[in-house]
């Protein structure tokens, strides 16, 4: 007798998902992997549900017949058996607004929308801060995408004008006027044609206005042009410009503060009717711009659009420019003139004009000058004050109406 395979003729009876393995004389059937049962009847396992998947905690499992799949979550990226987080921010796969800001989490991101705008983050519109009235003390408020700026008043600072600050020093020139304040700004009101004002127009304002420059410490206003100096040492210029004095090797007129060319470690500025001054920490004097009477101090007299030395002159401690002619005071007391002397303002004895500077001789001890369009002022330690040069007005103080090419005591 030979043994049947039951297996292999098909007379076996095992379940459709069972394995018939022959034997001798009989046959047997076992349910296949994810089945269970006695072989003849074989159910489907449900790995997913009795929890013998081996997806990872953030995939989804789904049983099938016999069997199971993992895919992982949104969000996370894998095989299904292992998932690791998206980053979407990092990749750029959020859809946050343009002005919001993506923040990553496991499997997720959120967005928010940035300052100064509301919204979602998926949408974010932007808030009209001004509508609040945010600038404080008289300030205007303008309204920019996301944020807001505060033109403060004259006389305060700060992002919302909060702080109140102090006027420290002026200055006047010919038909505009420079204030300067103790948070080292600086404010223009008056003519301004040349754009002297500082503001990019050439509109004149009634009320002051603050120049786009900041740490200011000293500012000087000439004929029509405007000279500060910043903490940093530099000189900023602007205005008019047509014999170079603004310093900005050119003649163009500028309505915007720039920097005097080549001109550092400044210390002290000053304005003329077309020229102006300064002095370096080393004690030199320099000036620029026009030139007609020898008023640079560099012995010629050709204008220049950028700084020269003037000559014969060091230890200097103040610098006045006048109409057409300079002045400069010495750390000894001295004082030195040049320039334009039709009516005396050198005060040596003469009416001569001068290229370089000469020693005023009959001054010592002095601590202060000024120079005005055609005379010459001075204070000495004891208080008194002395003058020189036109004089048809009673502009020297001494009470007569004559011109004096030497210094004479003002009648104070």
């Amino acid at each position: 007798c030979a043994d049947i395979d039951e297996c292999a003729i098909g007379t076996d009876n095992c379940d459709g998902n069972a394995t018939c393995s022959n034997a001798p004389g009989t046959f047997s059937c076992a349910c296949n992997g994810g089945y269970a049962g006695n072989g003849v009847t074989c159910a489907d396992i449900d790995e997913c549900a009795i929890g013998t998947d081996n997806c990872d905690g953030n995939a989804t499992c789904s049983n099938a017949p016999g069997t199971f799949s993992c895919a992982c979550n949104g969000g996370y990226a894998g095989n299904g058996v292992n998932c690791a987080d998206i980053d979407e921010c990092a990749i750029g796969t959020d859809n946050c607004d343009g002005n919001a800001t993506c923040s990553n989490a496991p499997g997720t991101f959120s967005c928010a929308c940035n300052g100064g705008y509301a919204g979602n983050g998926v949408t974010c519109a932007n808030i009209n801060e001004c509508l609040g009235t945010p600038c404080l003390n008289g300030g205007t408020c303008t309204d920019t995408d996301g944020s807001y700026t505060c033109q403060c008043a004259c006389g305060f600072t700060g992002n919302n004008c909060e702080n109140a600050s102090t006027p420290t020093s002026i200055s006047g020139g010919e038909g505009h006027t420079l204030v300067m304040y103790s948070d080292g700004s600086v404010w223009s009101s008056g003519a301004n044609q040349y754009g002297q004002l500082g503001d990019g127009t050439t509109v004149a304002k009634a009320l002051p206005i603050k120049v786009n420059l900041l740490n200011v410490v000293l500012a000087a206003a000439g004929g029509d042009h405007s000279l500060v100096l910043r903490s940093d040492g530099s000189v900023w210029s602007w205005g008019r410009n047509q014999y170079g004095q603004l310093g900005h090797s050119g003649t163009s007129n500028s309505p915007w503060p720039s920097p005097v060319s080549g001109l550092t470690d400044v210390v002290f500025i000053a304005a003329g009717n077309n020229h102006s001054m300064a002095i370096k920490r080393d004690g030199t004097a320099w000036a620029w711009g026009y030139n007609s009477d020898g008023q640079l101090g560099n012995g010629n007299t050709l204008s220049s659009t950028a700084p020269v030395r003037v000559q014969n002159l060091t230890n200097v401690a103040a610098v006045s420019a006048g109409y057409l002619h300079s002045m400069a005071m010495k750390n000894d007391g001295t004082v030195w003139t040049w320039g334009r002397n039709f009516t005396g303002q050198i005060g040596d004895g003469t009416n001569t004009g001068r290229t370089t500077p000469v020693q005023v001789p009959s001054l010592s001890n002095m601590i202060a000058i000024e120079a005005g369009t055609g005379h010459s002022v001075a204070v000495k330690n004891d208080g008194t004050v002395w003058a020189w040069g036109a004089g048809s007005d009673g502009q020297l103080g001494n009470g007569t109406l004559i011109d004096s090419n030497v210094p004479v005591m003002t009648q104070i």
